[in-house]
Formats: structure tokens, sequence, C-alpha cells
């Protein structure tokens, strides 16, 4: 294996443990939640789980541009911890739970 996959291996992983570790702690990700998909941007998929308060707004950005959107209501990303306002901006292939 070429050192630059020795390296990158271990980070992937990592990321993935992360995304897992929180989804296994949030009710909307049950699969009997209710989930709405939505269409914020054709370089976007989104949608939400959930009901009411505990809800989760999950939005991928899947482009290598900058994209700003509107979610419609201010939150907390989960996988970060950052407190969001409705409007916000996501980096190239970035992802964002949002807890409503």
């Amino acid at each position: 294996m070429p050192p630059s996959q020795a390296f990158i291996i271990p980070i992937v992983f990592k990321g993935i443990k992360h995304l897992l570790d929180v989804r296994k702690t949030e009710a909307a990700f049950s699969p009997f939640s209710k989930q709405q998909i939505l269409s914020l941007d054709e370089k976007l998929f989104a949608l939400r789980r959930g009901n009411g308060n505990g809800s989760i707004t999950a939005v991928i950005n899947v482009s290598g541009d900058y994209i700003s959107i509107d979610t419609g209501t201010s939150g907390t990303d989960i996988l970060t911890g950052e407190h969001l306002e409705s409007k916000t901006t996501l980096s190239p292939y970035q992802v964002r739970w949002i807890r409503h």
C-alpha cells in the first residue's frame, strides 16, 4: 500500500466512526422516524428526519462549490456542535446534521 493511502485510511475510518456514533444517539435517525426530502439546491442532497423538537435536517453538499442555503430555522450541527442560524454556507462536499 502506498504511504499516502496508509495515512488516509485511518482518517476516513475515524470520520465514518464519528458519523455512526452521533447517529446512534439521535432518535430522528430511527428507521421508523418520519422523513421528508428537501429541495434546497440542485448541488445538495437534503432531508429532514423526525418531528418537532429533536428533528434533524441532514444537508450534504455533493459539489465542489460553496453553497449558501436557508434551512428555514436555526439549530445546532450535531457533528461539530456549532450553532447555526437559518442561513448558512456549506463548503465543498461538506455534511451538516442540524438539530432543530
